[in-house]
């Protein structure tokens, strides 16, 4: 098979699932919550991405490579899994931009202790 079909079913699979079971992302988040609970450590989101892509693989080993569906699962959870730390960085970036605006703070990884500036 094509990459590119197999690509285009990876797309086709992910609307598909979205329509059974909704947004992907709450169902991530959601795992990933319940993961931390249970194993008592910090899941991601994306954690749990990579957790179902290691599945996959070792789907795929047990089937000397040969499961259609394992590798179309890899490439849809590699597309949630990339828009999910996306995501993360951004929400990164705008609590730093917000540290920033309201408390007149640097950001850390430029000094070795973050200083307000001007607000006692």
């Amino acid at each position: 098979m094509k990459k590119e079909d197999v690509l285009r079913m990876a797309f086709q699979t992910l609307e598909q699932r979205q329509q059974t079971y909704g947004d992907p992302y709450e169902g991530i988040a959601l795992m990933a919550d319940m993961l931390s609970a249970y194993l008592g450590v910090d899941i991601e989101p994306h954690d749990v991405c990579i957790i179902e892509i290691i599945q996959k693989v070792c789907r795929l080993k047990r089937q000397d490579g040969d499961h259609l569906d394992s590798w179309i699962d890899i490439v849809g959870y590699a597309g949630i899994g990339s828009e999910v730390a996306d995501e993360r960085k951004k929400e990164k970036v705008c609590f730093k931009e917000y540290l920033r605006k309201e408390f007149g703070m640097e950001d850390p990884s430029s000094k070795d202790i973050a200083e307000p500036k001007g607000k006692a």
